[in-house]
Formats: structure tokens, C-alpha cells, sequence
């Protein structure tokens, strides 16, 4: 039987990921503080205000490939530093609001670089995240979910 796995370029995937996408980003961005403005920064300039406070009500039917990218981006970067910070969650807010000096931030903070807008400086973020905490999560590392009877 062949393996079938679905992509961020399919509609009904990206149907099937856009309440639980949207809702994780309003969580983790409500966690990190983050006004209306710098979320709509985040999720990219095809996101209108009115767009963002609809959203907030109702999950959208589905998102767009960028924003389900984005939303992933926000998602990992989140998961990544409550790996590094389990012991001590609010200081994750606080790795991301001090200045860093390596490239490509160069005295900015992790969350100033991320406002930039651009899905490339989030990802530049993940892999920051993904190095500090010595690559991304593997598998290995969550419980198998139970099976259903």
C-alpha cells in the first residue's frame, strides 16, 4: 500500500490545519505578549486587522500556505524554548526580547528580528531555537499516542 502524506500545498490539508493553527499562534503569541500589530506582522502582510479579529472569534475555514507556514514557524519557535526553558517557562519570553550578537540578528532581539515580517527571518529564529536546544525535536523524544480500540 502506498504512503500517503499530505503537504501545506493541499487545500483540505490546509483546511484540516487552520482552527488548530490559528488557535495554537493566539495562544503562544497571548503568551509572549504581543499586541494585535506585531501578530499581524507575523502573519504576513495578507492578513487585514478586521481579517485578525475575526479570528479570534471564529478559526478561519482555512489559511493560506504562508500563514500556515508562519503559524508553524511560531509553533516550533514556542516548542523549541519550552524545551530549553521547562523549568523556568517565563524566561523563554525573556530569551526572546534580549539582543543577540550572532548573524544574522546582530544586536537585535530574537523577537525584534521576527517582526522584520519576512517568513525567512522566522525561520531564522527555528533554526536559532533548533541549534540552542541542539537540533530539532525528534520523534523519539514524544510518548506514542494510545491506539484506538
Amino acid at each position: 500500500m502506498p504512503v500517503v502524506t499530505s503537504s501545506a500545498q493541499d487545500a483540505e490539508t490546509r483546511a484540516q490545519l487552520a482552527g488548530p493553527a490559528i488557535r495554537a499562534f493566539f495562544r503562544i503569541t497571548d503568551s509572549w505578549g504581543l499586541t494585535d500589530q506585531q501578530r499581524l506582522v507575523l502573519l504576513g502582510e495578507s492578513v487585514a486587522r478586521s481579517t485578525l479579529q475575526a479570528w479570534k472569534d471564529n478559526a478561519p475555514r482555512t489559511l493560506s500556505v504562508d500563514q500556515i507556514e508562519r503559524c508553524s514557524y511560531v509553533v516550533a519557535i514556542y516548542e523549541g524554548l519550552m524545551r530549553v526553558f521547562r523549568r523556568a517557562p517565563e524566561l523563554s519570553v525573556r530569551w526572546l526580547e534580549l539582543p543577540r550578537a550572532e548573524h544574522p540578528f546582530y544586536g537585535k532581539s530574537a523577537l525584534a528580528f521576527m517582526l522584520n515580517g519576512r517568513s525567512a527571518d522566522l525561520a531564522a529564529v527555528r533554526a536559532l531555537v533548533d541549534h540552542v536546544n541542539g537540533g530539532p525535536p525528534s520523534r523519539a523524544e514524544y510518548p506514542t499516542p494510545p491506539r484506538e480500540a
